[in-house]
């Protein structure tokens, strides 16, 4: 029986990233000029995503690319493989030395030199891996069993990590649910869906979940989102457009 290794896929680590190094590793995507095809993909997948024009999509601020990339629910392999290679060879080439001396291959500054390299054995990759401070184990320990909360409901084989633990128990809104979508795409969808509205200028019902229930409340009172505005399951919430502005800015949604 062939191992399943489904969890080492760069879709599957890209999203298990801290938020704030996928972040810089999607800046940093952008400004690659050895990663133009995955740039080219980046673009269209996004821009299929949001309803915006491509040419809309490469005219954001790079800034704006970058949120938009790291918490894109729909990021592909090879997008996400390519965003982490760069991101390794640009932030953690002491780290990638490190790995490569501890198996004995040769490097220049954490680049593998010589075009055929043995295999190295088991073992050695295990003592490599202990020697940068027990990845592995690291890894293995981020995970808990007790508490599941994602969208596929209690019995989801994803469990969520201590860290998301302790902002729920906090009270905390700006989460990124691993394997799922991100705060910042989440609020990017409900703020085109949020022009639709507008545009249309009159009522409409949505059926949806507490997260944009709470986003659209904030837009409506043009504040910062509140717990005071989660709804319980099954709840009917009336929210009131403001008037319409001329010269609102419309994009399409998928909200």
């Amino acid at each position: 029986m062939e191992k399943d290794l489904s969890a080492f896929r760069p879709t599957r680590i890209w999203k298990r990233m801290p938020s704030d190094r996928r972040l810089k590793a999607a800046e940093f995507f952008w400004t690659d000029e050895q990663s133009t095809d995955q740039q080219v993909e980046a673009v269209t997948a996004l821009a299929a995503h949001m309803k915006f024009r491509t040419k809309s999509v490469i005219a954001l601020p790079l800034e704006r690319k970058a949120k938009y990339l790291a918490g894109f629910p729909g990021i592909s392999d090879n997008i996400a493989a390519r965003a982490l290679v760069s991101y390794h060879l640009e932030f953690q080439r002491a780290m990638m030395a490190e790995f490569l001396d501890a198996l004995g291959i040769a490097h220049e500054n954490g680049l593998i030199s010589e075009e055929t390299v043995a295999k190295p054995d088991l073992e050695r990759v295990r003592t490599a891996a202990a020697q940068l401070g027990g990845l592995a184990e690291a890894l293995e320990g981020s995970r808990i069993g007790t508490i599941q909360a994602t969208t596929a409901g209690p019995d989801s084989e994803e469990a969520i990590a201590p860290e998301i633990a302790a902002a729920l128990a906090a009270g905390e809104l700006e989460i990124d649910w691993p394997g799922g979508e991100s705060h910042a795409s989440l609020v990017a969808r409900v703020s085109a869906a949020w022009s639709d509205l507008l545009v249309e200028g009159r009522p409409a019902v949505v059926v949806t979940h507490a997260g944009p229930l709470l986003h659209a409340c904030a837009l409506a009172g043009g504040r910062a989102p509140s717990r005071d505005d989660l709804v319980a399951p099954a709840t009917v919430r009336r929210i009131n457009l403001p008037a319409r502005r001329r010269g609102t800015t419309v994009v399409g949604s998928t909200a």
